[in-house]
């Protein structure tokens, strides 16, 4: 749900590719693991409009929109998905 409004926003290839990595890292901050739970396309937005300001940096687009939909979130929660790694075999 939140990856069609990001497809749909018209940003730039680049915008686009920062936002989709800003909002993993924000829903893993916010632990929402349910990428349809509404709450996810507001993130979605928020993270689209601070892009159309000229923000392409995943790690400050987290931020601002952590700070802006919950006042008094740190920087350090906001951090890079852990990478998952899938073997063969596994499943």
């Amino acid at each position: 749900m939140p990856y069609s409004v990001i497809a749909e926003s018209g940003l730039e290839a680049d915008a686009v590719s920062a936002v989709v990595l800003a909002l993993e890292r924000t829903l893993d901050a916010l632990r929402l693991t349910d990428r349809t739970d509404p709450i996810t396309k507001i993130v979605a937005y928020k993270l689209i409009e601070f892009a159309r300001q000229g923000e392409r940096d995943p790690q400050r687009l987290c931020d601002l929109t952590l700070q802006a939909i919950q006042p008094g979130r740190t920087a350090k929660q906001c951090r890079a998905p852990a990478r998952r790694v899938f073997r063969g075999g596994e499943s």
